[in-house]
């Protein structure tokens, strides 16, 4: 990736901490990485634990952002977000919810329950 496109998401990823904090989400961790992924922030609601994969595209020449999320890279989501859990025992009892947001055209699009945890919890 290059070194522009680095910093383009990261600017897009601050501003999506900002739009969360905005819409009443309390941020837990930004870029958290194990041994089996990354993911991009991890929020709380009054009812959820919430695992964030932020996508950002300049261009939909190749997709849409939230095209994206493969199965594979929803099993690597799935992963850390358990691994992220017996690390953080404190939030084990919440119920989960893992989102998307893209933009699109400029817009933020939140992509609420984008992977069904029920069904690929591990």
């Amino acid at each position: 990736m290059a070194k522009n496109s680095v910093a383009l998401g990261a600017a897009y990823e601050a501003l999506v901490v900002r739009y969360l904090i905005a819409n009443g989400l309390a941020i837990i961790a930004t870029n958290y990485r194990c041994r089996f992924g990354e993911i991009d922030i991890i929020a709380s609601s009054p009812d959820s634990l919430i695992f964030i994969e932020v996508k950002y595209r300049t261009a939909n020449t190749f997709g849409l952002p939230e095209d994206y999320l493969t199965a594979a890279k929803q099993r690597k989501l799935i992963k850390a977000a358990h691994h992220f859990l017996c690390e953080n025992r404190e939030y084990q009892n919440q119920p989960l919810r893992f989102d998307v947001i893209a933009n699109k055209n400029s817009e933020i699009i939140w992509i609420k329950n984008a992977i069904d945890c029920e069904s690929s919890w591990i």
